[in-house]
């Protein structure tokens, strides 16, 4: 059996709600909304580059879930998508408190990093694809596009389908995860 996986591009919203507009003339609906804190570790004996790996704590502020630690591994397709390197994107090797997750991370050999803050955020059910709309401090309005699957080819077009019925041409996507686009902002990398 081929393992599932997922791929996604980030898009750059200039203005929010003209952005909205467009998922609702495209029949969307916002299926939930959420905000929460990823604080991102970095190994403290070697530097990982955070379009292919990180490690993150997830502390939600709303709704009400637990904490954890979650490793991802990421490769490029094609310069323009990425793709998760283990089944459901992540793995979650930790819950407990947020206390207890920095507790395991320093344990293992890792520093915090910096903390990225998702706001205002809401998933878009747009009939064929979903999309996450999320304020970042430090990038601002931004979206993800992501497909499940095991057929490569067929995530390729439906996010190209997606991104042709949003009108986003290509430079305002990206396939750089949100720990790489914090860190350059910060001025880290």
């Amino acid at each position: 059996m081929t393992q599932s996986y997922e791929c996604e591009v980030r898009i750059f919203i200039k203005d929010i709600s003209l952005f909205e507009n467009k998922l609702k003339e495209l029949g969307g609906r916002i299926d939930f909304e959420y905000e929460f804190t990823d604080y991102y570790y970095k190994p403290k004996s070697e530097n990982w580059n955070p379009t292919q790996k990180n490690i993150r704590i997830r502390s939600w502020k709303f709704p009400v879930r637990g904490t954890y630690i979650a490793l991802v591994k990421n490769k490029i397709i094609e310069g323009k998508l990425k793709q998760s390197e283990y089944k459901d994107g992540k793995i979650k090797l930790y819950t407990g408190t947020l206390g207890e997750c920095k507790d395991v991370l320093e344990d293992l050999n890792f520093k915090e990093w910096f903390p990225v803050r998702k706001q205002k955020a809401k998933i878009w059910d747009v009939n064929e694809f979903k999309t996450a709309v999320e304020y970042i401090e430090e990038i601002g309005w931004t979206a993800e596009i992501e497909f499940e699957g095991t057929d490569l080819s067929e995530a390729i077009g439906k996010i190209d389908n997606a991104l042709s019925k949003l009108g986003i041409k290509e430079g305002d996507y990206t396939f750089k995860t949100i720990s790489r686009l914090v860190a350059e902002a910060k001025g880290l990398l």
